[in-house]
């Protein structure tokens, strides 16, 4: 469980601003890109790009080296995402259900 300290995930507009990042766009072209992932429902799918914004947010709000990382001026920061995305999708496809139950939005403030 996260500690109640943690701040909430910066706000979409101001992460934009500071990282260049779609995190959207990242999310479906992984998605896209893995033959595993033609086996998710729409609304699986749907739900797994709204992590991956939440989540990647979440940590550019919390943790100084994912902020560094993804305010950087190359393009570290989009491979540093692409590198965890991947894993979350790997978790992910094992049971979906399960990975939704885990990783539920609410914690994240």
């Amino acid at each position: 469980m996260l500690a109640k300290t943690k701040l909430p995930p910066t706000p979409t507009a101001e992460f934009i601003r500071a990282t260049s990042l779609a995190l959207e766009i990242i999310a479906l072209t992984i998605l896209g890109d893995r033959k595993a992932a033609d086996k998710l429902t729409d609304d699986e799918s749907a739900w797994f790009v709204i992590h991956v914004d939440h989540w990647v947010r979440w940590f550019h709000a919390n943790d100084r080296k994912w902020r560094s990382k993804l305010q950087g001026r190359s393009n570290a920061g989009r491979d540093y995402v692409y590198v965890f995305v991947n894993h979350w999708l790997d978790a992910y496809l094992k049971n979906p259900a399960q990975y939704q139950e885990r990783h539920p939005f609410e914690q994240l403030g």
